[in-house]
């Protein structure tokens, strides 16, 4: 199965892609801009989620995705709980 990992780039979105791909999966990462912290043996597509286009071409041939992007830092989203909810609620900036 070709899943494709969004977040790739983060210690969860890493993990699951090697999970993933030591249980006999095509890996797809996708990452905002360059390769980053990717795993190795993992392929990477470059798109924002908030680019329709991008992404609908990034989704085109994969069969689940697996999304893990999101800001993460909990004292910061207690400082900042709008932010954290436009972001990974709303998917804005």
């Amino acid at each position: 199965m070709r899943v494709l990992v969004t977040g790739v780039n983060g210690y969860l979105g890493s993990v699951v892609a090697e999970v993933l791909r030591s249980r006999g999966h095509e890996v797809v990462g996708l990452v905002r801009v360059g390769r980053g912290l990717v795993p190795d043996g993992v392929s990477v597509r470059v798109a924002d989620l908030l680019d329709a286009e991008a992404l609908t071409a990034a989704v085109c041939d994969v069969d689940v995705v697996c999304h893990l992007a999101g800001l993460t830092r909990v004292r910061e989203s207690f400082a900042d709980p709008l932010r954290y909810f436009e972001v990974n609620v709303g998917g804005q900036r």
